[in-house]
């Protein structure tokens, strides 16, 4: 009593189906075509306050890491880390703003690697947030906590408060260099 079993598509019609499908999943994302009008940042903290790197710059995030201390270094030397056969300097952005870098311990704070242009270096940071999409054009100017204006190494600040690093600016900083002799 129960009728005819339903319509099976012809092999034909299945493969044109599964052809069409393959095609639509092939094709690159529409925002990865507009990728010139966002930028993605791998968001961190440090000393309360949050900042923002070109995820596409990032080489690596290191577990909580003591980086060596250099004897004379600059506040904003938090000291030097071996990455893959490499000394590092590493950076921690609060010597660069004056703010009172306290003693940290050895479990404390990660180590964000990045590509600055001419030279890798680690930052400090407290913790990794993740990261967040936002517009290029978008920062708008740091707000005017810092006296004397912004840091020429911050691009500006996103709506949701994160100070976006200017790693190429931050690199040619003679603070972040580590001289030798």
């Amino acid at each position: 009593m129960s009728g005819p079993p339903p319509a099976r598509p012809a092999r034909e019609d299945a493969r044109r189906v599964l052809e069409e499908r393959a095609r639509l999943l092939a094709r690159p994302p529409e925002e990865a075509t507009d990728a010139g009008d966002h930028l993605e940042l791998l968001v961190f903290t440090l000393g309360g306050e949050r900042y923002g790197v070109d995820a596409s710059r990032v080489a690596a995030v290191l577990p909580p890491i003591s980086p060596t201390p250099l004897p004379g270094a600059r506040a904003a030397l938090a000291g030097v880390i071996n990455h893959r056969g490499e000394v590092l300097a590493v950076v921690d952005l609060r010597g660069l703003l004056g703010v009172a870098v306290g003693q940290e311990g050895p479990s404390d704070g990660r180590v964000v690697v990045v590509d600055a242009g001419a030279m890798a270096l680690g930052l400090r940071a407290d913790e990794v947030i993740g990261l967040a999409r936002v517009e290029a054009s978008g920062p708008g100017p740091q707000p005017a906590r810092l006296e004397g204006g912004l840091p020429g190494w911050i691009r500006g600040v996103t709506g949701g408060m994160v100070s976006i690093v200017d790693l190429e600016a931050l690199a040619r900083d003679p603070r972040v260099r580590v001289e030798e002799g």
